[in-house]
């Protein structure tokens, strides 16, 4: 059942003890009632599903949710490396977005990992993902991008690590964990008056503020808009390592829903 925004309310009670307000330009974006995505408000974005031994990928309105699923396998000639391969859904005109709220289910994960492979973890990544601005230089690389992730690998199959993750500068701020198949609400915004993100994370059908962190950069110039077209996105993305000795994969399926966009400070409702 679709919530109406009066249920977010609890949660953007907690912004303002950050200096936030729900306000006029906060608004549903998409509620994924319709029988299919809109060309209006999104767009397929990135390789993702041509890459990294995709087997199957998923991006579809499912009983009003949106639903990602991908897997892939790893190869079998190495013990190093890995594959990568993601399903993506961007935003239209993502500039025009500072900040981000969705439920987000990472509903389950299967994967079979590499003991020889050191590289990294079978693992999937679920996030809500922005560039937010660029330092200055005009270089893509120097482009601010600022997620929040929903982490789970073959090492803690059932437990979902949320994180805060500037990219770009190397800042991470967790959240907490949670179970697989937790419903959670996670709002994600670009403080650009105080040069910082903001993230809290709620457990659907909870009543308590949930979590909040507050992830500053500083003095890191904050006014040339991005380099790039990564725009802003919803995404799974699976890790599979390569193996020689068996065959890896990952697989993960993952449930957006009642996106929001635009909670604003107090101090910017004019712009």
């Amino acid at each position: 059942m679709k919530r109406s925004v009066v249920a977010l309310a609890g949660l953007f009670a907690v912004l303002i003890s950050v200096g936030f307000a729900q306000t006029g330009k906060s608004i549903y974006y998409d509620t994924f009632n319709g029988p299919w995505i809109s060309p209006a408000k999104w767009l397929a974005g990135g390789p993702g599903c041509d890459q990294g031994n995709t087997l199957e990928c998923v991006r579809e309105i499912q009983n009003g949710h949106l639903r990602m699923e991908v897997r892939n396998v790893g190869a079998t000639d190495s013990d190093a490396g890995l594959q990568f391969t993601g399903s993506e859904l961007h935003f239209v005109n993502p500039e025009a977005i500072n900040s981000i709220a969705a439920d987000v289910t990472v509903q389950r994960f299967n994967g079979v990992a590499c003991p020889a492979n050191n590289t990294d973890m079978t693992r999937a990544v679920i996030g809500i993902r922005g560039v937010f601005f660029n330092t200055g230089s005009g270089d893509p690389n120097d482009d601010i991008r600022d997620s929040v992730y929903f982490m789970v690998d073959t090492n803690h199959p059932k437990t979902v690590r949320v994180l805060n993750f500037v990219d770009t500068l190397g800042l991470e701020a967790d959240i907490g964990q949670y179970p697989i198949g937790t419903a959670l609400t996670v709002l994600n915004i670009w403080d650009k008056v105080n040069h910082r993100f903001i993230s809290v994370v709620r457990v659907v059908g909870d009543d308590g503020p949930g979590k909040t962190v507050i992830v500053p950069y500083g003095n890191v110039s904050d006014t040339t808009p991005p380099a790039s077209a990564d725009g802003k996105f919803l995404h799974a993305w699976s890790y599979s390592l390569n193996c020689a000795a068996v065959q890896t994969f990952s697989q993960v399926e993952a449930f957006f829903d009642n996106v929001m966009i635009n909670a604003v400070p107090p101090n910017q409702n004019q712009q």
